[in-house]
């Protein structure tokens, strides 16, 4: 819809609209899986495994897509809670 809208131009950052800590995230993902929350992965674990994609994921990325909230656009999932909830809820091998 984004691109088959005239009045919008520009760059968008195409994110949720509540960006989340590392720590939150695996918290939340506890609370939704109903276990214990795990502790968040640590940095140097990340850097080595993932190499530049380890670092970009703990690099701090606070992204808000505010061009999107300006332009009135409705978030299915604006929260991290919503979101896991709905993947979690999908069953396996689902997209």
């Amino acid at each position: 819809l984004l691109l088959e809208t005239p009045t919008l131009s520009g760059a968008f950052n195409l994110n949720a609209p509540n960006p989340v800590r590392n720590r939150e995230l695996a918290s939340t993902l506890g609370r939704v899986l109903g276990r214990p929350s795990f502790l968040p992965a640590p940095r140097a674990m990340l850097r080595l495994v993932l190499g530049e994609v380890g670092t970009a994921l703990v690099e701090s990325q606070r992204a808000v897509p505010q061009h999107l909230l300006e332009s009135g656009f409705s978030f299915q999932f604006p929260d991290i809670e919503t979101a896991l909830r709905d993947i979690v809820s999908q069953p396996q091998g689902a997209g």
